[in-house]
């Protein structure tokens, strides 16, 4: 509780101290006695992952992620309905840290069980949307264009007001030499976000070509 308390107030220092001591002896009692101390060292090392994604200790976080996530499934295997919402939470963490190590596949597997799970929550349709987005960059790339388009597409019709799904679906239009279809794609962009092809850099084959459509200048 210290550790929390600390971490709450920002004092990081004292937070790691704390909750290091909790997880010292609560590994030993979850040891001794497994299923009394689950939810407990669940915790713990929930504070942990928390903590270190705050001091940016990336290989730290992705640890105690994966220490929480599987205690959590154990967790939730005996009570689904009061563990659900944790167990979706932490999939959503381990599906955008999946993805930001380019781990695409495993990632969008992840993300199709939790969106399973429940359909409503937002981050898990956000996940999935954009595993699809990077599995159609992945097809696009190996001239598997119908095969990015499917993806895309299913991006597009989770989230159908994200400006960035159509701009893929216009990059790849482009790459595709389809250049009448990817301006219809980036009028849509501009609809949804008049500022979003401002940050384009200058020179590149993406850029340039915007400027033949008349898109940026």
């Amino acid at each position: 509780n210290l550790g929390l308390l600390y971490y709450s107030l920002q004092d990081y220092p004292n937070s790691e101290k704390y909750l290091k001591m909790a997880l010292e002896n609560r590994e030993i009692l979850f040891i001794q006695n497994p299923d009394a101390y689950r939810a407990d060292l669940s915790t713990t090392y929930w504070g942990m992952m928390m903590l270190s994604g705050e001091i940016e200790d990336l290989g730290q976080y992705d640890q105690y992620l994966g220490s929480t996530l599987k205690l959590v499934k154990e967790l939730y295997s005996f009570q689904p309905a009061v563990f659900s919402s944790s167990l979706i939470e932490l999939q959503n963490r381990m599906v955008w840290r999946l993805l930001v190590t380019g781990n695409v596949d495993e990632a969008y597997n992840l993300a199709q069980e939790t969106y399973g799970m429940d359909e409503s929550n937002e981050m898990s349709k956000n996940n999935l949307a954009e595993c699809y987005n990077m599995k159609a960059f992945e097809y696009a790339k190996a001239s598997e264009f119908d095969n990015a388009h499917a993806s895309i597409d299913k991006a597009i019709s989770l989230v159908p007001k994200n400006a960035n799904y159509y701009d893929s679906k216009g990059e790849i239009l482009m790459m595709q030499g389809k250049n009448a279809e990817a301006y219809e794609m980036w009028k849509k962009v501009v609809e949804l976000n008049p500022n979003f092809l401002d940050g384009y850099p200058e020179g590149t084959e993406l850029s340039n070509g915007l400027k033949k459509l008349g898109l940026i200048k």
